[in-house]
């Protein structure tokens, strides 16, 4: 409840060109806000809404009343409420702290701050005197008082006790009443934090029929809605229950018990009854956590990639010679796990070698088999393997070192039940026995396949599924296959110690193609990102399947870096993404999104699937107004086919990356994201973003910094 005192008062303000006015106002207390707050009511300047800090919004003249109190002491003003009764008020000012004091009846009721920024005294809302007012009464405190009807601890309405504390309209019809009579009485709801409740005495449920607007609860299949489980008069409008056999219980599920159904949850999986969400993307703060990963040493790109486990995240970075990037072990809250060691360190221990660096590193963790799986390459015609003993990325791992395999710039790898196999050169396939290699059984020399067309661009995928043979390899196409824009798919399949490769059977025939509908370029010197206040371009390279695609519930799901427009001249790169179905007959292409925004350049995507296959895509993106920064997007199993429901930033880039005023400045060259292998419906995403960082000279640089995300698919 409002409480308003009327001042009927003479302002003597001293200063050139300013004279004596005489203005009636009226001081109101917000019992919600907790802030006092005025309106003038004469003359031209008016203020009719007072914001939250008690400043006054609205046509006010800065030699008004607007808590802009010039030097001085004014005394005695004489105060008469709608209650009748009389309160001497005083403003005294402090010159020692700059502050007024505003007293009521000797004491201090109400503080004003001088406030720089607006040049004016505003009030402090955390030093109201609300004993000092016996008429004033403070709605949302827990305590009725005043003229409040009720007082339940909050100022929301729908629960009973509505805003300004007046009580909702009650249930009046006699064939509607419980048999109590719906006789109203505070209670306590145990779990509510102790909060005062109104609610119905004996609760039960009848077998009338609901009448909503009233609040009568009903019979069996009717609907309420209340934070308490007993279907009491009390309610909000978030949490559904409905009675069934005299009983209420929820209608429908709350995974995380916070009260909120699972249908209208931000966060399913972890208890956030207050539902806050700070940047309104539609995912819940307490579903939301990022944190740093590796940051540049003054080298190329980090070829940015990591991997999720049971207890740890890992990830990788380039090393070039006497820079070292790392290899990098967290626990899920990102804090490191010692001791750190570099990428190189990393390989050469284990391998035995004393290569000066490793690049085009990648790292995964396989869920069948529950071990660490690391790429890396120390020269160009050689590959390094690892395999973890077990699920914890810092105990023992298995290596090997192949040399002479052809050449291996840009190695891709996948697996599913039978297979590792990595994809290198123009292209060839390199087949390790699964089983054997988990062991510690590396061949001398690995089963070596080629004829896997459509260029360097083929990548094979990472397979969820247990019971798959089967392992996929997806590729995009260059017009040297044909003019329009196409996927190819092929397996690996046959015996484990001597499979074969081929094509699918799709629509357009046995090739294994498909057309899409996205526009794909690999003219690297046409695709460069722009970005915010440097005419230095972001190298975005080709629009080949550069992070692995994944098989989940019999599914591909594939993500490239793509251009718009679909003809003319190429204004900006985009993601597109894709599911396809291999087991139907012929093969088809399920669905095509496209996440793009005017303006904006996107990049270097990766994307995962979960159980339930809702689908998450990581990229970095950039644009005129944007350095760059670290971006994913939502695809629900609810959403229409084709549209992400979620896109957003998580972390923005600080300044430009590498000003060096011509030329593109290299990037990526991809990410990953994954899903959570112990928490449902938890993804994670580790993306590059340019950072400010000082350098030697003193001045800031922009910087590539890896930063993880997790986040859910509410």
């Amino acid at each position: 409840m409002k409480q308003t005192i009327l001042l009927l008062l003479v302002l003597l303000i001293s200063g050139p060109d300013l004279v004596a006015q005489e203005s009636s106002f009226e001081m109101t207390l917000d019992p919600v806000a907790g802030i006092l707050c005025h309106r003038e009511t004469s003359g031209e300047n008016t203020c009719t809404q007072c914001t939250a800090d008690g400043l006054c919004k609205g046509a006010f003249g800065v030699t008004s009343f607007s808590y802009q109190f010039l030097a001085g002491n004014f005394s005695e003003f004489t105060v008469i409420n709608n209650m009748g009764v009389v309160y001497r008020f005083d403003i005294s000012f402090d010159a020692t702290d700059n502050f007024y004091v505003f007293v009521i009846n000797g004491l201090n009721f109400a503080y004003f701050l001088f406030d720089s920024s607006l040049g004016l005294y505003v009030i402090d809302p955390a030093r109201i005197c609300r004993e000092c007012l016996i008429s004033i009464s403070v709605c949302g405190n827990g305590i009725v008082e005043g003229e409040e009807q009720c007082d339940d601890g909050n100022s929301v309405s729908g629960d009973g006790c509505e805003y300004g504390c007046t009580l909702a309209p009650r249930c009046t019809d006699p064939d509607l009443l419980e048999p109590d009579g719906g006789v109203l009485v505070q209670t306590t709801v145990v779990g509510f934090d102790e909060q005062e409740r109104w609610s119905h005495l004996n609760d039960t449920c009848t077998s009338a029929e609901i009448l909503s607007e009233a609040h009568c609860e009903g019979g069996d299949n009717s609907f309420v809605t209340s934070s308490d489980i007993s279907c009491s008069y009390f309610n909000t409008a978030t949490t559904i229950y409905k009675c069934s056999a005299g009983a209420c219980v929820p209608d429908g599920d709350d995974a995380d018990n916070d009260g909120i159904l699972d249908s209208s949850d931000n966060c399913r999986l972890l208890a956030n009854p207050d539902q806050m969400d700070a940047d309104g993307n539609g995912i819940g703060d307490a579903c939301w956590v990022t944190f740093l990963a590796q940051e540049e040493i003054d080298s190329g790109p980090p070829d940015t990639h990591g991997a999720v486990g049971p207890r740890h995240i890992v990830s990788l970075s380039n090393s070039f010679g006497d820079v070292e990037g790392f290899f990098l072990v967290q626990d899920k809250e990102g804090n490191i796990i010692t001791p750190v060691i570099t990428q190189t360190r990393f390989w050469n221990e284990g391998l035995g070698l004393s290569r000066e660096g490793y690049v085009d590193s990648r790292i995964f963790f396989d869920e069948l088999s529950q071990r660490w799986i690391a790429l890396g390459m120390p020269d160009v015609h050689g590959i390094a393997l690892a395999v973890s003993e077990t699920d914890d990325p810092t105990g023992n791992w298995y290596f090997r070192y192949y040399t002479d395999v052809g050449g291996t710039d840009f190695p891709r790898l996948g697996f599913n039940r039978n297979w590792i196999v990595v994809v290198i050169g123009g292209p060839t396939l390199l087949v390790f026995n699964k089983g054997e290699v988990l062991n510690n059984i590396w061949p001398d020399s690995p089963l070596t396949l080629s004829g896997l067309d459509c260029g360097s661009h083929t990548h094979p995928v990472m397979t969820y599924d247990p019971e798959e043979p089967d392992l996929y390899l997806v590729a995009s196409c260059n017009s040297y296959y044909g003019p329009t824009p196409r996927l190819r798919v092929q397996k690996l399949s046959g015996p484990v110690d001597s499979p074969t490769v081929s094509p699918l059977e799709t629509p357009s025939g046995g090739e294994g193609f498909f057309e899409i509908g996205a526009r794909l370029s690999f003219d690297r010197t046409e695709t460069g990102a722009t970005q915010r206040d440097s005419a230095t371009r972001i190298s975005t390279i080709e629009s080949n399947i550069a992070t692995s695609p994944v098989l989940r519930n019999g599914r591909i799901w594939a993500t490239l870096r793509s251009v718009m427009p679909l003809s003319g001249p190429i204004e900006r790169t985009t993601v597109s993404w894709f599911e396809i179905d291999p087991n139907s007959s012929p093969a088809v292409l399920v669905q095509e999104g496209l996440i793009e925004t005017p303006g904006m350049y996107y990049y270097f995507p990766s994307i995962a699937v979960d159980a339930d296959n809702n689908v998450a895509i990581g990229f970095s993106g950039s644009g005129v107004d944007n350095y760059p920064g670290a971006y994913y997007a939502i695809h629900r199993n609810t959403d229409p086919a084709g549209i992400v429901s979620t896109l957003s930033v998580y972390k923005e880039g600080e300044m430009p990356y590498r000003d060096l005023s011509v030329g593109n400045a290299p990037w990526g060259d991809y990410s990953a994201t994954v899903p959570d292998p112990v928490e449902p419906n938890v993804f994670w995403t580790i993306q590059e973003y340019s950072a400010a960082v000082p350098i030697w000279d003193g001045t800031m640089r922009g910087r590539w910094h890896t930063q993880w995300l997790k986040f859910m698919s509410p």
